[in-house]
């Protein structure tokens, strides 16, 4: 019961967001300062700072494992909290219910934003993978690993689905983080 709600857990943030990141293009260039919209080259740099950020913050999430085992259900909740406040700042900023002065502005919030929430779903992950590990613990380390990809792959693949479906645009991409 208990690795249910670690991968479910683990796997529902992460593979959003790394559909979302994916899919970003089609949601951000709806975002518009007066005729002006964000373009899909900045939106391509945007992921790639997300990418290599959340890799940096991956490396330093292993790190924190090594100096200390314990909290790691808090340390991952917390994670989970704060990258859920910078999202629901991120849909209003996408949303135009929070307007900044400028397009300079808007593309310095809004990478700040998704590079800054990226990076803290994907700290969490060897952080979960550790938790699960100990949780776990008669089931090797490949097995643990194993069972948590499957169900992160499994939410991408229902996410993706959803552009299957027709007439649903992409304005839900907003809400979804």
């Amino acid at each position: 019961k208990t690795s249910w709600f670690i991968a479910l857990g683990s796997a529902i943030p992460q593979g959003i967001m790394r559909v979302w990141l994916a899919m970003m293009v089609f949601d951000l260039q709806q975002v518009c300062f007066g005729a002006e919209c964000i373009t899909q080259g900045w939106i391509n740099t945007l992921a790639i700072f997300a990418t290599i950020s959340s890799t940096i913050a991956g490396v330093a999430a292993v790190r924190i494992i090594h100096l200390s085992n314990r909290n790691l259900k808090i340390t991952i909740g917390v994670l989970y909290m704060f990258a859920t406040v910078v999202f629901i700042y991120l849909t209003l900023v996408s949303l135009g219910i929070v307007h900044s002065a400028t397009v300079v502005k808007a593309h310095i919030s809004i990478l700040f934003l998704t590079v800054t929430g990226y990076s803290l779903i994907t700290s969490s992950l060897p952080l979960t993978l550790k938790l699960a590990m100990n949780t776990m613990s008669p089931a090797s380390e490949v097995t643990v690993a194993c069972w948590l990809n499957f169900w992160l792959n499994i939410i991408s693949i229902v996410f993706l689905s959803m552009f299957s479906i027709s007439g649903i645009g992409s304005s839900w991409l907003n809400y979804i983080l």
